[in-house]
């Protein structure tokens, strides 16, 4: 039976590590690992990008992230109580022209724009800042703009 669990545990162990390379901001992936995307045309035009607390891997395909992470402690979850969002988005660019979702992407779609690595997060006002980036931002249905605090409370 142990030999069998220990034959499991080195399988998932080896499918993680197949699954990663090294992060160019290795401060947020475990292992300093970051996932890999396996289909060769997402690949080609993916592009990880660095801020002061977190990072993403943002699309040229899908102009938005494909993956975000960050690294919480319940001190920067505290410290993000008292910042105060700017809802100043713009434009990467660090993206190659035409990489990136543009402002007029979102008006009169019927969507909203979200964060893939939440402005509620950000326990500095430069990471504050840097999560209206667009790169950092996914498409959702407008219903969804509501906290999810808010939702909690309902």
């Amino acid at each position: 039976m142990q030999a069998s669990i220990k034959a499991l545990v080195a399988a998932l162990l080896g499918a993680v590590c197949i699954s990663a390379v090294a992060s160019d901001c290795p401060q947020f992936s475990p292992g300093g690992l970051a996932p890999v995307v396996t289909n060769p045309k997402m690949r080609a035009s993916a592009q990880q990008i660095c801020y002061s607390d977190f990072t993403l891997l943002h699309s040229g395909i899908t102009h938005g992230p494909l993956w975000s992470a960050e690294h919480l402690t319940a001190k920067s979850v505290d410290d993000a109580k008292d910042n105060t969002r700017t809802n100043r988005f713009f434009v990467e660019k660090r993206l190659p022209p035409g990489d990136s979702a543009q402002l007029d992407d979102y008006k009169r779609s019927g969507y909203d724009r979200g964060h893939m690595s939440p402005a509620g997060d950000r326990a500095t006002k430069k990471g504050m800042a840097e999560s209206f980036s667009l790169a950092n931002i996914i498409c959702r249905p407008t219903f969804c703009s509501l906290s999810f605090r808010d939702s909690q409370v309902r």
